[in-house]
């Protein structure tokens, strides 16, 4: 079941996660895993009411961070095409590199370990 599978990769992965607050107030978050050897952003998300006040550019650039100190040089995410949030991750210097089978858009960056 898709639940479960979602509920395990949260559980495995906790230390990876990155959540964002306004005054004491959840706002976005995201989560990223060790996918087969490069880390994978599993999912960001900023609330309506947050979203274009650059919180997303903070949450992207955590888990560049992030996945950078962890000793991981080539980090990815999946986007659908007509995702906005596709600029924010190609101006985090990330590069369509192509599609799955479910045609969502790869992405990738690399970076120095």
């Amino acid at each position: 079941m898709a639940a479960e599978r979602h509920l395990a990769l949260w559980v495995e992965n906790f230390e990876r996660l990155t959540i964002a607050c306004v005054d004491d107030q959840l706002v976005g978050y995201s989560l990223w895993a060790d996918e087969l050897g490069h880390a994978e952003l599993c999912t960001v998300h900023v609330g309506e009411a947050y979203r274009r006040s650059g919180i997303g550019q903070v949450l992207v650039g955590a888990y560049i961070e992030s996945a950078r100190q962890a000793g991981f040089e080539t980090l990815s995410l999946h986007v659908r095409a007509d995702n906005p949030a596709r600029r924010l991750y190609e101006r985090a210097g990330f590069c369509h590199v192509g599609a799955n089978a479910l045609g969502y858009l790869r992405y990738e960056l690399q970076v120095a370990g």
